[in-house]
């Protein structure tokens, strides 16, 4: 049994409120993209089973989120406090998979997600593209988000307060490399950049 969650609560603030699960690669947007895959590879899990529950994890109304059911977390103020609102849906016995709403992924790293049994992060440096944990990690992962929420309150100013790549570092969560075209933009310009490199392929 596999619980996927998307987050896609963030404000996109370097593309001018823009939404970025909107961008658009070879005209499909990045979140009906993660959708597909993620249905697509459900057969890839580790139980090889296809008990699959996929929740868009947003407040926002104008996502198209066809393929995966509406969770609204409560608070949202930083991603890791998003994740920490979930809990709710962490279904007793089930893997977590935790995808991002901004990221452009490749079948391949999809794949890679579905076969971890965690806990395991992927990305590189600052920048996490996803999560994966078995069920008998699910307490330690929950505790340790709350007592990493509750230090960001107190100490907000601190470089990376409640971005995923601290919390992925002071928990000492192993970090691989999906090694291809996985990203997200960070900028327009990265957006319009990638789809000059990479338009027309990884469908």
């Amino acid at each position: 049994m596999t619980t996927c969650l998307i987050l896609a609560a963030g404000e996109a603030e370097r593309h001018n409120g823009g939404n970025k699960p909107l961008l658009e690669v070879n005209g499909e947007t990045l979140l009906n993209r993660t959708i597909r895959l993620l249905v697509r590879n459900t057969d890839w899990s580790v139980q090889n089973s296809n008990k699959q529950a996929i929740y868009c994890v947003t407040h926002r109304t104008d996502l198209d989120h066809k393929g995966a059911a509406k969770f609204e977390p409560n608070k949202r103020r930083w991603i890791t406090e998003t994740l920490l609102s979930t809990v709710p849906l962490w279904r007793n016995g089930a893997r977590l998979q935790i995808f991002l709403g901004d990221v452009y992924y490749t079948e391949s790293a999809v794949r890679k997600v579905f076969q971890t049994c965690g806990p395991t992060a992927f990305g590189k440096g600052c920048n996490i593209h996803a999560l994966a944990w078995c069920c008998d990690a699910s307490a330690k992962i929950r505790d340790a988000l709350t007592v990493f929420v509750e230090n960001t309150e107190h100490y907000p100013r601190i470089h990376g307060a409640g971005k995923l790549w601290l919390f992925v570092e002071r928990n000492q969560i192993p970090l691989i490399d999906f090694g291809d075209e996985t990203t997200d933009f960070d900028s327009p310009q990265e957006h319009k950049r990638f789809i000059a490199k990479y338009g027309n392929r990884n469908r």
